[in-house]
């Protein structure tokens, strides 16, 4: 006696294969159909019609598809422009090379092809799209593929494209047709299955605006006659409504709101009172047209996004009953099925289909999933158990972590414990404050004199005033002028060296507390815990610290370049780290 399930399989996809293996094959092919909410009505069940099934979704072709449409779309760049071929099939005369004229024709700096090279590459295009289609047509077979609007539609754009080929290789006419090249951007469309849905949604949704859409025409025709019987006739004539066409044109612009204030504008300095056209006009047709326009449209789409899901819904159920039934049934025993074979599908057949699905798989780890699956834990599944293969199809088992994970696992979690201990916040902090008594002490002896020390005060006359003169006369009339220009200098080179011995401990501390927070916190990306908070903070200042520190090594401590006083400032904001330690006491 047939059952529900057999039912199911028959009309869905006639007679089964008799071997186990092909059975399983279309099993596999059942359950890629109800992921994707695809009708399984959709390819054939013998062996061909499921190589061609499988090769067809395969990673290698699907890539391959997106790679000819991409090239196919990419012609356009290099192709010779068709204004440039002659009827004789040659270029014409501003289109030579030396002409220059090409030149202004190039898209993104793209050389143009010669016609034979961008004939050849769009017909390589082309025979791979029919190899594609061909494959398609293969495992639909010739009914399923005449009814799938579809296949007949790209099949429609395949015959343009190759008609418009043949005619430009004949001695018909060397010229290219207007028909094929506007119709590239289609197989963008008919690439994928979800563009291709939204397009349909496009389509049917226009019948449900059509008459919103007649009305808002009738009402901006009717508008921009009346714009052009009122404002028409005026002196000075208004160039935006001295005809009925411009009275138009300026209407359409004021319903996209496009240059609003420009088009009503001149009307308005010539008298106020056309404001209330302008008014009445937006309140009509942009503030209630366009707004009832966009409710039904959403309506509309929200009815069709309604119906797909009921459609996908219906599908997915419709394939995984007739995988269940392909399974459950044992196809080489003449149609002798029992009671339990019918609604039951145990381990042994489940095995071989997940095994197929997910080759990562060992045995042990498709068992954890059938006990899974089984909720009612009676050794087999039924199909409303079975409907749930779908999330089997993406668990993910956790291996053992190796020695060294689980050790650097644990210095992580000591290094947390530390970073979060109160006491090595505090000292922590106590260094930041000894870091700015240093810092403050630096600056006071780094002061400058009250005098210029270039040009002391002397008294006139006096043996200071002789000393200071000969020191800075040159070694050719016996001073020492070296010496004395060298000194100031020398002495901030060695002022500068004491600063970066005080300094260069605290700038590697604290480069070396925020790596090893980041390293102790990082759970996921390492930038999505330098984002966090405290840490963009403290990562900023431990990079840019390091930064300026070896460029006052690369400037050898020069004092004009202010690099010392930018780390120096840099170092102070460390003390905005009280502002955590407020909020761990909570004052």
């Amino acid at each position: 006696m047939p059952t529900r399930s057999t039912s199911l399989l028959s009309a869905s996809s006639g007679a089964a294969p008799a071997d186990e293996a092909t059975r399983i094959r279309l099993a596999c092919a059942y359950i890629a159909d109800a992921s994707h909410g695809w009708r399984p009505e959709c390819h054939g069940v013998d062996v061909r019609s499921l190589t061609a099934f499988e090769l067809f979704h395969s990673r290698p072709v699907q890539a391959l598809r997106y790679l000819n449409v991409l090239a196919y779309m990419a012609i356009a760049l290099c192709e010779t422009p068709g204004w440039c071929i002659t009827a004789k099939g040659t270029l014409a005369a501003e289109c030579a090379a030396d002409s220059g004229s090409l030149e202004a024709h190039h898209t993104f700096g793209f050389t143009p092809l010669s016609p034979l090279a961008g004939g050849a590459l769009e017909a390589c295009c082309v025979l791979l799209f029919v190899l594609q289609l061909g494959l398609k047509a293969r495992f639909m077979g010739r009914h399923r593929f005449a009814r799938s609007a579809p296949a007949v539609l790209q099949l429609l754009l395949l015959t343009v494209a190759a008609a418009d080929l043949a005619v430009w290789c004949s001695s018909v006419s060397w010229r290219r047709t207007p028909l094929s090249r506007p119709l590239r951007p289609l197989f963008i469309v008919f690439a994928h299955r979800k563009l291709l849905s939204t397009f349909y949604a496009v389509v049917r949704m226009l019948p449900a605006v059509l008459e919103l859409l007649l009305l808002i025409s009738g009402l901006l025709a009717f508008s921009a006659l009346i714009s052009f019987v009122l404002f028409g006739p005026w002196e000075p004539p208004l160039a935006a409504f001295a005809s009925y066409g411009s009275s138009f044109y300026s209407s359409f612009l004021l319903l996209t709101t496009t240059n609003f204030p420009d088009v009503a504008l001149r009307p308005y300095r010539s008298s106020r009172a056309t404001v209330l056209y302008f008014v009445v006009f937006q309140l009509t047709l942009v503030f209630v047209g366009l707004a009832l326009m966009l409710a039904l449209l959403y309506r509309a789409y929200e009815r069709h996004m309604k119906s797909e899901a009921a459609v996908l819904s219906a599908n997915r159920r419709r394939a995984l009953r007739a995988a269940f039934a392909l399974l459950v049934h044992d196809w080489q025993s003449a149609g002798a099925v029992d009671a339990l074979s019918a609604e039951a599908l145990p381990l042994s057949r489940f095995a071989p289909l997940l095994a197929r699905l997910r080759p990562d798989l060992s045995a042990w780890q498709i068992g954890v999933i059938f006990e899974a699956l089984d909720a009612r834990k009676r050794g087999f599944l039924d199909p409303a158990e079975f409907d749930a293969v779908l999330c089997a199809l993406h668990v993910r088992f956790e291996s053992a972590p190796p020695i060294r994970a689980i050790r650097a696992h644990r210095l992580r979690l000591r290094a947390r414990a530390m970073l979060r201990d109160l006491r090595v916040t505090l000292a922590l902090d106590a260094l930041v404050l000894l870091n700015v008594a240093l810092i403050t002490w630096e600056g006071s002896l780094a002061a400058p004199p009250a005098t210029n020390a270039s040009t002391p005060a002397f008294e006139p006359g006096s043996g200071e005033e002789l000393a200071h003169a000969h020191y800075r006369t040159g070694p050719a009339a016996g001073g020492w002028g070296d010496g004395f220009r060298d000194a100031a200098p020398r002495r901030e080179r060695v002022s500068c060296a004491t600063q970066l011995a005080v300094q260069l401990p605290f700038t590697l501390l604290w480069s070396g507390e925020t790596c090893v927070k980041l390293w102790a916190f990082s759970r996921g990306t390492l930038l999505s815990v330098v984002l966090r908070g405290w840490n963009l903070f403290d990562a900023a200042l431990s990079a840019s610290g390091i930064v300026l520190m070896l460029t006052v090594l690369v400037r050898r401590c020069d004092p004009v370049a202010g690099v010392p006083q930018a780390l120096r400032a840099l170092l102070l904001l460390r003390l905005l780290r009280l502002l955590r330690l407020l909020r761990l006491l909570r004052l």
